[in-house]
């Protein structure tokens, strides 16, 4: 197994984890850690399968609820996301701004259309994503945030990896 497909398996692994910890509304490393699964393996396929997978086997424990699929289609194009980065601030920013907007979008899409709770009118799906919008900025936060510990960390250790073998 070659570094990039295990450093996007453990990431994989603890987007399983942290479904399990206890966390404030919506401040989570899971959009960050699909971003990262995206960068380790960027131009394979797995990318976009490990996130969803994990996430599965998760809210397999918890049950499915409905609406789930609107919570996974997102993180395949979170992950696609990820292919594109490169470790920059201003750059990591905009994707972990990017992937906050698309999850909040998709996924309230998905309680509007599933959930009964709103009418399926556009009025409908308007109040719905106004009920949502206090939640955003805790997902944004949390993915700015925890985007900002996974890149530094990754740089960090993909640097030191290359000047260890170049015996740096």
């Amino acid at each position: 197994m070659n570094k990039e497909l295990l450093g996007a398996v453990l990431l994989g692994v603890a987007i399983f984890t942290f479904r399990f910890i206890p966390n404030p509304d919506n401040f989570t490393p899971l959009l960050a850690l699909t971003l990262g699964v995206g960068f380790l393996g960027r131009g394979n396929w797995y990318v976009f399968l490990i996130p969803v997978v994990a996430m599965l086997a998760a809210d397999l424990n918890f049950g499915l609820y409905p609406g789930w699929a609107f919570t996974y289609i997102p993180l395949v194009a979170i992950a696609y996301l990820g292919t594109t980065s490169q470790p920059k601030f201003t750059r990591m920013a905009g994707l972990a701004f990017s992937a906050s907007a698309l999850f909040f979008i998709v996924s309230n899409f998905g309680v509007w259309m599933s959930s009964g709770m709103y009418p399926k009118t556009m009025e409908g799906l308007w109040t719905c994503y106004l009920a949502a919008v206090p939640f955003f900025h805790k997902t944004l936060a949390g993915t700015l945030v925890y985007t900002g510990l996974l890149f530094t960390t990754l740089y960090w250790a993909l640097n030191y990896s290359r000047k260890r073998v170049m015996g740096q």
